[in-house]
């Protein structure tokens, strides 16, 4: 047992929040089913397209999906548990699998005809090009 030398106010509210997750949770806090997975992102823009890069490793590139709906481009796919060997003693599990889904707004003017994506290591580059801005027109008085 250790003795904390500070007062964290925060300590409470993680208490609550373990106390929380493990009565709504079906499954055990430390069981490899529990544990989250995200794809983690980086989404930058420049003057010619929106960029989206995606870390997505152990995932294989036909379990990848892209869609664009609605002024949304969502990328969802699944993470495939590597079934445990029989006769393997297993002393930790902390890799995540499952199910994941990140859905983007896109702007306005922006369409999902030619959005182009590449999938190499682990990373899922999507480039969806911008628009050639509007050209203001002159009207000839006559």
């Amino acid at each position: 047992m250790s003795i904390r030398n500070f007062y964290d106010p925060w300590d409470m509210l993680r208490i609550f929040n373990d106390s929380f997750n493990k009565s709504v949770s079906p499954v055990p806090k430390d069981s490899p089913e529990s544990a989250p997975w995200r794809a983690n992102v980086d989404v930058s823009e420049d003057d010619k397209a929106i960029y989206i890069h995606a870390e997505l490793p152990g995932v294989k590139k036909e379990d990848i999906k892209i869609d664009v709906h609605d002024g949304y481009l969502k990328i969802s796919g699944e993470k495939t548990h590597q079934h445990k060997k029989e006769g393997v003693k297993y002393y930790r599990l902390e890799r995540s699998y499952g199910k994941f889904e990140r859905s983007f707004q896109l702007p306005e003017n922006v369409k999902g005809d030619n959005v182009q994506a590449a999938f190499k290591d682990g990373i899922l580059d999507v480039t969806i090009p911008k628009p050639e801005p509007k050209k203001p027109s002159s009207i000839q008085i006559q």
